[in-house]
Formats: C-alpha cells, sequence, structure tokens
C-alpha cells in the first residue's frame, strides 16, 4: 500500500466521483480508477458501491476513510512541525467567513503587528463547503455564525451578542429601553441583508413574535443609518453593527423576547499542528471579540449606556 494510493482514495471519497476527483489530482480518470482498483484488490474488500456511473462509500470505505483521514493529517502535522524546526516559518494565513463584517477591525490589527505576512479572505456561505475547506486544510480558520458544528472541526465561541431594534430617533418608542417586538408589528421593516444565518434569526424572532414583517427594503447593514434618515422605518440588527456606526439619526432598542442573541465562533480543523503563525492569529482574534469588539463598556454615546446600564452596573 502506498501513500499516494491513499491520497487517491482520500480525493474520491471526498468527492464520490471520479471525473471530479482526477481534476483535482490532474490525472487521467483511467489511472484514477485502475489505482482504486488496485487499493481495493489489496485490501480485498470494495470500498465503494457501483451503481453504474454512480459511485459512494460502502461500509469499508467509510472505516477505511477515517483511518486514512487521520494519517494524512499525522503526516501533515509532522511536516509543520519538521519545518517550522528547521526555521521554515510559516507566512501565509487563508481565512473564509459568511459575512466579511466578522472580520471588521480583526485583520486590520492583526496585520499592523504582522507586516510581513501575507493573508488570503474569502466569503463562503455554504457551511459544507466551509468544513469541506477546513478539512482538506485549503483554509486554516473560519470565523461564523452560527457555530460550525462538527466532530472534526475545532470551534470556539468568540461572542454572543444581542440582537437589538434599530428605530429613528422621531419615532414615539425611541426613549425606551426594551419592547417587545409584537410592538412595532405595524411599522415598515428593512431587513439586513448580513447573510442567511442572520436571516434566519430575525425570521424565528417574527415567528415567536406571531407576525411577519412588511419588508419595504433589504440590503447591506451599512446603509441601515442613511435609509432612517429618510423615513420612518425600522430593523433588527446585532448590536455590534450599532457600535461601529457613528449615526446620530436612531436610537437602539433592546428585545424583551427570547432568543434574542446569536454566537460568532472561529473554526479550524481539529487535530491538526497549529503553526506559530497560526496561533498568533488565534489569541489574536480570540482576545479582539472579547475587548474590543462588543464595546458597549467602552461607548461615548449616552444612549448605548443608558440601554445597557443594567449590564454596566453588574459585577
Amino acid at each position: 500500500m502506498e501513500l499516494l494510493q491513499l491520497k487517491y482514495f482520500q480525493s474520491v471519497a471526498k468527492y464520490e466521483n471520479i471525473t471530479k476527483a482526477a481534476k483535482e489530482l490532474h490525472i487521467s480518470q483511467p489511472s484514477l480508477s485502475i489505482t482504486i482498483k488496485r487499493l481495493e484488490d489489496e485490501l480485498n474488500v470494495p470500498l465503494f458501491n457501483r451503481k453504474g456511473k454512480k459511485i459512494e462509500l460502502s461500509v469499508f470505505g467509510k472505516n477505511f476513510l477515517k483511518h486514512v483521514d487521520s494519517i494524512m493529517s499525522q503526516i501533515e502535522n509532522s511536516k509543520s512541525e519538521i519545518l517550522e524546526m528547521y526555521g521554515q516559518k510559516n507566512t501565509h494565513l487563508s481565512i473564509t467567513t459568511n459575512t466579511s463584517f466578522f472580520l471588521s477591525g480583526v485583520l486590520k490589527e492583526f496585520l499592523m503587528v504582522n507586516s510581513d505576512i501575507t493573508l488570503t479572505q474569502s466569503i463562503i456561505n455554504e457551511y459544507d463547503e466551509i468544513k469541506g475547506k477546513l478539512q482538506d486544510r485549503s483554509i486554516d480558520f473560519a470565523i461564523t455564525s452560527p457555530s460550525l458544528d462538527d466532530p472534526d472541526v475545532e470551534t470556539i465561541d468568540l461572542i454572543e451578542e444581542e440582537i437589538v431594534v434599530v428605530i429613528p430617533k422621531t419615532h414615539p418608542l425611541a426613549h425606551k429601553k426594551f419592547i417587545y417586538l409584537n410592538e412595532v408589528k405595524d411599522e415598515d421593516f428593512i431587513e439586513v441583508a448580513e447573510n442567511n444565518s442572520f436571516k434566519n434569526i430575525t425570521n424565528k424572532l417574527f415567528e415567536q413574535a406571531g407576525f411577519s414583517p412588511n419588508v419595504i427594503f433589504e440590503g447591506d447593514s451599512y446603509i441601515i443609518s442613511e435609509l432612517l434618515e429618510t423615513k420612518r422605518v425600522i430593523s433588527l440588527a446585532p448590536v455590534s453593527i450599532c457600535l461601529k456606526s457613528k449615526s446620530d439619526f436612531y436610537s437602539i432598542l433592546r428585545l424583551k423576547d427570547k432568543n434574542k442573541t446569536r454566537k460568532i465562533s472561529i473554526s479550524y480543523k481539529k487535530g491538526i499542528h497549529l503553526s506559530e503563525l497560526s496561533k498568533k492569529f488565534l489569541e489574536h482574534t480570540i482576545d479582539y471579540y472579547k475587548n474590543s469588539w462588543y464595546t458597549v463598556e467602552n461607548s461615548d454615546n449616552e444612549h448605548i449606556r443608558y440601554i445597557f446600564s443594567d449590564v454596566l452596573n453588574k459585577e
């Protein structure tokens, strides 16, 4: 049994498709099929069930894949450790997220103190794709909401933040600290098109409140303040967006409703050797979210300090 056979098997198992695996491996389909057949002959078990041109992992293949993934991961870990011992340090990071807002401020501060590195950032909305890229190590970290839930992925919660009501200062309810969402059921709404996961949270909040909102605009979170200036509309938004905005044209109200928070988490492949650079980024991100992301206690905005006074006064 050769290492190349295991690599080929891992790729075919990933796609359950010879054509896609051959393309990824840059070899011909016949050569790949022959390699997999030889591996099966050597093990004397079918690793794949074949139905015409379609293939899927057999029960033997699924079990074998667990061991192959472990072997390949250990090899990658050993390679990384040896290169670091030799002095060849990793200088590149690849990060993905399901909304670029989660990297607001994080990358800027990290690059300011690590100017000699290169960094690739992408946006992926499909969670299965994110998990796949973490597992094959084509990306180093993913920052997402909600959290990734996978036994092969290590996930650390960065913060749990409130969803608040964003309302014009001229609105009759603007003086309040807390409201129930159904108190504004007859209003026009702007929907923050941050990503599908946030929309899922707000949809559940509306369903819980017993009404469907009259949405007159759906758009980027950064233009909420501009729209609030032009028309009396309301929006649900993560409080961090409000804290990072400098607009004085709206107030924020906290919700009395349940399930009004979201978690933001960072994930990476479980069991891998983290390079010195990866460790730095992980520690930096955790610290940034803890001390700089949800900065209610540091806010100079009197309205924000007022509505969060119960939180700020806790010891």
